[in-house]
């Protein structure tokens, strides 16, 4: 397997891992782990979340808010999972899942900007690293692209070096469809047809809905059965003639930002 992608005219290709790459990338991950883990100023993942409690770095009612998201979110999994109720309510129940759990990512993602320091990242970081210095290559030629890890943590921040960041992440975790296709609720909708596999509302007729089975088109607009532009309520949006705004003293502005734009 790999992933291809292109910067420029040129094109590249990130290898699927061989059992030596991947060995030895465990290798520098228990290194760093082991190193990271002496060092009294870097703290595991559970020092953390003791110390973000015990400082008050995150307040308690955030705390609780994420602990309380996280045990609802997998009570309503459990739920769909489970069966017995009617198909109109699993459907809601299914996008309720999707909505709380965009929730609690949003919190998560606020909490997490604190893991980046411990241990565990630290040496996911240094493994990753490796991995994608050692397999990425010129698609044409199949030659490296970076000579060692030290040369691709240096040119992190270019795009070849981010965009093959992100297709090994693919290779190792699935692309963002595969991952969302296979939460439950979204498993879920695409299997009973309310959801089509680029992950979009759809309804019986496969066209475009919102969450309240609305009409829309690929832009998300709202339109009628014939492809019209519509209001929220399904009311034909009339045609309204475009007038300036005024200044301060009810004059048109058009020509005086015309004219500014000339000097």
């Amino acid at each position: 397997m790999k992933k291809t992608f292109k910067v420029g005219d040129k094109e590249y290709a990130v290898l699927e891992p061989n059992s030596i790459v991947r060995r030895e990338s465990q290798t520098i991950h228990s290194k760093i782990f082991g190193k990271c883990l002496k060092d009294v100023d870097i703290l595991t993942r559970a020092q953390l979340e003791d110390s973000i409690k015990n400082r008050n770095i995150w307040d308690k009612e955030k705390i609780e808010k994420k602990e309380a998201m996280e045990k609802e979110l997998w009570a309503k999994v459990r739920q769909l999972n489970s069966g017995g109720i009617r198909l109109s309510e699993a459907k809601k129940l299914a996008l309720d899942i999707s909505d709380l759990r965009l929730s609690l990512r949003e919190l998560v993602i606020e909490y997490n900007q604190y893991d980046m320091y411990t241990v565990e990242a630290r040496a996911d970081e240094a493994a990753n690293d490796y991995l994608v210095a050692n397999c990425l290559v010129d698609n044409e030629t199949g030659a490296k692209i970076y000579k060692d890890v030290d040369d691709y943590v240096e040119n992190k921040d270019d795009e070849v070096a981010i965009r093959a960041a992100m297709k090994m992440m693919e290779i190792e975790y699935g692309s963002i469809d595969e991952i969302y296709g296979a939460m439950p609720e979204n498993a879920f909708l695409i299997e009973y047809g309310f959801m089509d596999k680029q992950l979009r509302l759809i309804n019986k007729d496969g066209k475009f809905v919102d969450r309240d089975g609305r009409l829309i088109n690929e832009d998300g607009r709202y339109i009628d059965g014939e492809g019209n532009f519509v209001d929220i309520d399904g009311k034909p949006i009339e045609n309204i003639e475009k007038k300036p705004f005024l200044d301060d003293e009810d004059q048109p502005i058009n020509n005086k930002i015309e004219e500014a734009g000339n000097n």
